[in-house]
């Protein structure tokens, strides 16, 4: 490949203005070029970032990405740097080796006990701040019980239910025998995280890749607040990150947007009742125009709220759409690029290009309260960037997979015109979607068009006086992509010029 493999964390800290830079031709299903020194110590300083923000802060860059990146970047680092990101990926039994506080104190007793199910093994300390409650005592602690009941239910869930694969065996025996998925009870909440899923180092660049789970070892309500319980806070994370770890044993290389869209996704599937994932639907509705790819848009927050295009995709097409866009990874060309894996998956269920299918979602979003998704009548609107009335034409900007959304003046009588032209070649769409009657159970209309070469294209709304609201919607679709460049793909689409009017 012409330019090596993106840090996925790192692509987190990446001005929008890189998008814009030239990059080198994409080489088909090659494999990616090692990491040169300079990305792999940059993927180290992510990565110590991640695990040890300022006080006080919230962490900006997701651990399981960062040190997922690490984990890849190791063969490249020698020396101090080499021995700080092993320390970093150390396991917390690994005593002594970890920087950043996961790992168990020398002399502290650690206890590991199996879920009676038998698929995944809880670690935990007996003594010292990384200890749950009763940890000192005989037997297992209930709070133990309690994290063994939910990571296997998570893995029922995912794996049982929605079909993914089982995490790949890592080779370790922490409950006295291998295969089991390994979740460490450490103190976290003084650093603001949650919980992680790490790669085991020593993987060197396989795709497929086992890693384990480190959670909180009590998710106190001071740390952890908006939970109803401590155990509120633990579901959400451990049906999140074990997805994580579901996702690597398909693809370790996959896009961050991916990895976030389809864990939050997962969180509602595996505990529906709690919908911490909601939270985040606010970022995507604020700034449609940021890409949907986009790692850091939104403050990092945006992958997060993508889950709405997973949940779009799973109520037309059903939950293993999403799997097998995660299955599709290898066989895309370039390998690992999320819009050719969600592209392949959505047409092999019957479905169109990934284009026309986003500017299906884009168009929906306009009115989404009032549609089948999940709790859609607790969405945020989406945001309108100003007003049009007949008559007038717009000209703007559109990066790869943003879109606008226009609030339209309306009068009774004639019927409303929105036409569009794109430069030549660009996949695009445009939409007028009305409602009538209130924001979740109105009557929604709406006229879409997708167009993939460019050019002029119009739609037409009939008497839109009748309607409460409507809007234009306008999308940029494309996101085809040149190469590679430093924290994500070169998307070559970005910065389009159209020009919009509202006619009739």
């Amino acid at each position: 490949m012409g330019a090596s493999r993106s840090h996925r964390a790192l692509a987190a800290v990446v001005s929008l203005a890189v998008g814009c830079m030239a990059a080198p031709a994409l080489a088909g299903a090659a494999p990616p070029v090692a990491m040169g020194t300079g990305e792999a110590e940059a993927a180290l300083e992510v990565a110590e970032d991640a695990l040890a923000p300022t006080p006080g802060s919230t962490p900006t860059v997701d651990p399981t990405l960062a040190l997922a990146d690490l984990a890849d970047a190791l063969p490249a680092l020698s020396g101090p740097a080499r021995r700080r990101a092993r320390a970093l990926l150390a396991r917390p039994t690994d005593r002594g080796a970890d920087r950043f506080g996961d790992g168990y104190a020398p002399g502290v007793e650690v206890r590991s006990a199996p879920s009676p199910e038998g698929n995944v093994c809880i670690v935990w300390a007996t003594s010292g701040p990384d200890a749950p409650d009763g940890a000192g005592g005989a037997g297992v602690p209930g709070y133990v019980e309690q994290i063994a009941a939910i990571a296997e239910h998570s893995r029922a869930v995912q794996v049982g239910e929605l079909g993914w694969r089982p995490p790949i065996a890592d080779g370790r025996a922490e409950c006295g025998q291998p295969g089991q998925a390994d979740v460490y009870l450490v103190e976290l909440g003084s650093r603001g995280i949650f919980g992680y899923m790490a790669t085991d180092p020593g993987q060197g660049g396989k795709r497929r890749k086992a890693g384990y789970l480190v959670v909180d070892n009590d998710y106190r309500p001071a740390q952890y607040p908006g939970f109803a319980t401590p155990l509120a806070a633990a579901r959400v994370t451990l049906a999140h990150e074990h997805n994580h770890l579901l996702q690597i044993a398909y693809s370790a290389r996959q896009d961050a947007w991916l990895f976030e869209a389809t864990a939050t996704w997962a969180e509602e599937h595996t505990y529906p009742g709690l919908d911490d994932w909601l939270r985040y639907v606010p970022a995507f509705a604020r700034n449609p125009g940021v890409p949907l790819t986009a790692p850091w848009g939104a403050g990092g927050l945006k992958p997060y709220g993508a889950a709405t295009w997973n949940h779009w995709l799973e109520r037309r097409y059903g939950p293993e759409v999403i799997r097998r866009a995660w299955a599709a990874s290898a066989q895309t060309s370039p390998r690992d690029f999320a819009v050719r894996a969600y592209g392949r998956s959505i047409s092999a269920a019957g479905g169109p290009t990934f284009a026309a299918e986003f500017v299906r979602f884009a168009a929906a979003s306009a009115e989404w309260r009032a549609g089948p998704l999940p709790n859609a009548r607790r969405y945020a609107d989406v945001r309108r960037q100003g007003r049009f009335g007949r008559g007038e034409t717009r000209t703007f900007r559109l990066h790869h997979t943003g879109y606008r959304l226009l609030h339209v003046y309306t009068r009774r009588g004639r019927a409303l015109h929105l036409s569009a032209r794109a430069p030549r070649g660009l996949r695009f769409g445009l939409a007028l979607v009305a409602r009538r009657g209130g924001s979740v159970r109105g009557r929604v209309v709406r006229r879409v068009r997708f167009v993939r070469r460019g050019g002029r294209a119009s739609v037409r709304l009939r008497h839109p006086g009748r309607f409460d609201r409507v809007t234009a919607v306008v999308v940029n679709a494309d996101a085809r992509a040149t190469g590679r460049r430093l924290g994500d793909w070169a998307y070559s689409k970005d910065s389009q010029r159209l020009r919009v009017n509202l006619g009739g």
